[in-house]
C-alpha cells in the first residue's frame, strides 16, 4: 500500500470512534486562529467544543531483506488529538476516554496489521495541556507503525 493509503486507512479507523469529534488526514492550519477553530469546532452532547484529531507522517525507515530486491519499510505515523479543557466538565477523564478508544481501535483494525505482525501496536507518546487554535485543550499523541514488504525493481 501507499504512504496515501495508510493514511485513508487510519482516517477510516478513527472514524469509528464515537464522539470522536472532526478527523482529518493531515493536520491542518490557518492564517487566523478563529479559522483553525471553526474547522476543528463540534458539538457533542448539546456542548460545542474544540475536539479534532489528524494524522501525519512522522518516519519511514526501510530494511532490505534477505531475498534480492525485497525491502520491508516501516512507517510511523503520528495521530494528534487536541479537546478543548472545561475543568468543571472533567474534561481530562473524556480525552483519556478517547486516546484508550483510538488505542483500541487502531489495536483492533485487522489491514493494520495484516501485512506484517512485527510492525508495532498504537502507543500513547503524549498526553498533555497545549494551545490550540487559541485554546486552551488536552492534546494526545499516538504512533502507529505500519509496515509492507515491496518489491525494488534495483
Amino acid at each position: 500500500m501507499t504512504e496515501a493509503t495508510w493514511r485513508t486507512v487510519i482516517l477510516a479507523t478513527l472514524d469509528t470512534v464515537t464522539n470522536i469529534g472532526i478527523t482529518e488526514d493531515y493536520a491542518r492550519y490557518a492564517n487566523e486562529l478563529t479559522a483553525l477553530y471553526d474547522r476543528y469546532k463540534t458539538t457533542i452532547s448539546g456542548t460545542a467544543q474544540l475536539r479534532g484529531w489528524n494524522i501525519g507522517l512522522e518516519s519511514v525507515a526501510s530494511e532490505q531483506l534477505a531475498i534480492r530486491h525485497r525491502v520491508r519499510r516501516t512507517l510511523t505515523f503520528k495521530i494528534r488529538g487536541y479537546l478543548s479543557l472545561d475543568d468543571s466538565a472533567a474534561t481530562e477523564k473524556t480525552m483519556s476516554a478517547l486516546a484508550e478508544a483510538v488505542l483500541n481501535a487502531l489495536d483492533d483494525d485487522a489491514t493494520l496489521h495484516a501485512q506484517t505482525a512485527d510492525a508495532g501496536r498504537a502507543q500513547l507518546i503524549v498526553m498533555e495541556h497545549r494551545t490550540f487554535a487559541g485554546v486552551l485543550c488536552h492534546y494526545v499523541e499516538i504512533t502507529q507503525k505500519v509496515a509492507e514488504v515491496r518489491t525494488a525493481t534495483a
